[in-house]
């Protein structure tokens, strides 16, 4: 079962909001709602209605229909959203909110979308706040005549809803009720405003998780069943569930695997070289006009890497083990990675 069953099976309205509500809500943010904002507010029923006006996969869509036809959550009010790209920033940004019973609110930030600023984005973490991350606390704190908030994300929204919460006001604190995290990284570092508000946080990892494993976060984490390895394991719709909760697993090895590389790889790199390497590793992207990494030939990532003359020999060592093991896990089905690896 996944999260489909769960909406066809919901015959109640939300009354207190469980991990699969917040799974869905998180996945809305998704949807390319800006391109309605001006309709704005209308109800989930009434974005079914809308469909045809903006650009939507087909689970998505699927998932639309079924919220519209459910007593749980068609009536859901989506009240506003924000939209930011940015290139000379770097940032991919965007939130919305959603109206739930009782005075409540669900804010739900987007994950990563498939640009190479978002991407970028996502690595800049590893020495930065991002913009990002600013403009999610901007978009919190809109929220002021509202009794009680719950944040959720997934991806990099993850991440977004976390920082939000830690870096929020004294009194937001109070009305934040609880931030899901699905999937996503955690932090440079874990300071004492992070510890303040840490039992506030829930993490929901895949038992294949790559991107969760990035950064440091030792708040409360579940770890979901799922039938897909590699990144296909971090797709919302390969999530088992059981009834109203997630069906649970354990971190397998190749996600365990990841997260060591993924230090070793930061202890290797000292913080004040990994904006110049970062840079360098999308001069490479750019130059073999490429959207996704996946679709550069192995061979020629090493061979970019091992002729770049802004990174040094160790980095490229380092960089080159990295790169193997990050492509051999997100990508299994790659056995041109495997014959050289």
């Amino acid at each position: 079962m996944n999260i489909y069953s769960y909406i066809e099976n919901s015959h109640e309205e939300i009354k207190r909001i469980n991990e699969l509500d917040a799974l869905i809500l998180s996945r809305l943010a998704y949807i390319h709602l800006e391109d309605l904002e001006n309709k704005l507010p209308f109800t989930i029923e009434e974005l079914n209605d809308y469909m045809e006006n903006i650009k939507i996969n087909k689970n998505d869509e699927k998932l639309v229909k079924l919220l519209a036809k459910s007593i749980r959550f068609k009536k859901l009010v989506i009240e506003r959203c924000k939209s930011i790209f940015d290139k000379n920033k770097e940032e991919q940004f965007f939130a919305v909110t959603i109206l739930l019973p009782k005075e409540r609110l669900f804010i739900a930030y987007r994950g990563t979308n498939k640009s190479l600023i978002g991407i970028k984005e996502d690595l800049n973490m590893s020495y930065m706040t991002i913009p990002s991350q600013i403009d999610a606390l901007l978009y919190l704190d809109g929220e002021k005549n509202i009794k009680s908030l719950y944040l959720g994300g997934h991806s990099k929204g993850g991440n977004l809803a976390m920082y939000a919460l830690i870096h929020s006001s004294f009194f937001q604190k109070l009305r934040i009720r609880k931030v899901f995290n699905f999937d996503g990284p955690g932090f440079l570092q874990l300071g004492k405003d992070y510890q303040m508000v840490k039992n506030k946080i829930i993490n929901y990892y895949p038992e294949n998780s790559i991107i969760g494993r990035l950064l440091e976060n030792d708040s409360k984490r579940m770890i979901i069943k799922t039938d897909k390895r590699g990144l296909e394991s971090h797709n919302i719709y390969s999530w088992q569930i059981e009834k109203n909760h997630f069906k649970l697993g354990t971190l397998n090895n190749d996600s365990d695997m990841f997260s060591l590389a993924s230090k070793e790889l930061l202890d290797e790199i000292v913080e004040e070289r990994r904006e110049i390497i970062i840079n360098c590793f999308f001069d490479i992207i750019e130059k073999n006009n490429i959207e996704k990494l996946k679709k550069l030939d192995f061979k020629e990532i090493i061979n970019a890497i091992n002729n770049a003359k802004k990174i040094t020999k160790e980095e490229k060592q380092s960089l080159n083990k990295f790169l193997k093991t990050f492509l051999i896990l997100c990508f299994p089905e790659m056995s041109s990675i495997k014959k050289n690896h």
